[in-house]
């Protein structure tokens, strides 16, 4: 029962200023609705803040964290921030490069009725594969996820 599931999902962000929209529109439209959206910055210096606060502005449940940068640090303290800050019964913690099929949330939540499951993600695939590099990771990620 997917449906009792109060959803957090957690987008650490910097500089997606070329993929952010498509990813929040994505979220923002799930089949089974977020509980909220936490967007934590952490020094985007293209535009990304911007695009972020225009959700916020659009949607109730989206909210946007700014947060200082802390070189070295990458995704991982954006999403602790956030994971703190989270209010919901599941966390989805995604990437800011990447966008969801409009059954995302619902197909991985209904893993988690299940006996032994502690998580759950969906199919894995290159948003745009172009280069040599980006073509073999996508093949790598169908024969290992799917």
């Amino acid at each position: 029962m997917a449906h009792k599931y109060k959803v957090s999902v957690i987008c650490a962000v910097r500089d997606e200023r070329g993929t952010l929209e498509k990813c929040l529109n994505s979220l923002v439209n799930q089949s089974h609705k977020p509980f909220e959206i936490l967007i934590v910055d952490d020094g985007s210096t293209d535009g990304s803040n911007e695009i972020a606060r225009s959700f916020v502005k659009k949607y109730s449940f989206v909210k946007h964290i700014q947060i200082e940068n802390k070189p070295g640090s990458g995704c991982v303290r954006p999403r602790i921030v956030a994971i703190r800050k989270a209010k919901g019964d599941v966390l989805f913690v995604v990437d800011a490069d990447a966008y969801y099929s409009k059954d995302y949330l619902k197909l991985c939540l209904k893993h988690l009725n299940k006996k032994g499951v502690a998580g759950a993600f969906g199919k894995v695939r290159v948003w745009d594969p172009q280069t040599f590099i980006s073509r073999y990771k996508d093949v790598i990620y169908r024969v290992r996820f799917d």
